[in-house]
């Protein structure tokens, strides 16, 4: 009988503890899983005509990567006329053009200069680092107002905050 008593009890703490174990299992995988839907919101994309151009930026998006060290910064590269129609689309937050590039001001579209600052890019598999050749004393910095994003208007204000050193 003690040893019938003794089983019993070892099934009802198993059970016990099977029982609390899935539900820890079950909190841990929710919050994993909207651990991954924060920082995947939290995401800036950046176009420019050249990726030259993005240094007049930089500082700004050091400060942020800095104060916000979850928000992901990426930049693309193209033809202005490709790159107008992916910010008129949504597919990027932020354009940044030479000041010599003519673009027709869509509605919605808001825009600053900034200062260009020279930078130098690397490229994969060239040990070399390449420098750009642009003359250029200003660049636009432009976005789409129309469509919400709060992470391209935190690096906005930003810059226009003066944390361009």
């Amino acid at each position: 009988m003690r040893d019938l008593i003794l089983a019993a009890g070892f099934l009802l703490m198993g059970l016990l503890g099977y029982l609390l174990m899935s539900k820890v299992d079950q909190f841990l995988e929710n919050n994993r899983k909207n651990m991954i839907k924060k920082t995947g919101d939290k995401q800036i994309l950046i176009a420019a005509e050249s990726p030259f151009l993005a240094g007049s930026i930089m500082p700004a998006v050091e400060l942020c990567e800095k104060e916000g060290p979850s928000t992901a910064f990426f930049l693309y590269s193209g033809q202005p006329e490709s790159l107008l129609k992916s910010l008129t689309e949504g597919q990027v937050d932020l354009l940044i053009l030479s000041e010599g590039t003519i673009f027709k001001k869509e509605e919605g579209y808001e825009y600053m200069l900034l200062p260009f600052r020279n930078t130098v890019v690397t490229v994969d598999g060239f040990d070399q680092v390449v420098n750009g050749m642009e003359e250029a004393n200003l660049v636009y910095v432009v976005w789409n107002s129309r469509i919400v994003s709060p992470n391209r208007d935190w690096l906005i204000s930003v810059m226009r905050n003066g944390f361009q050193n």
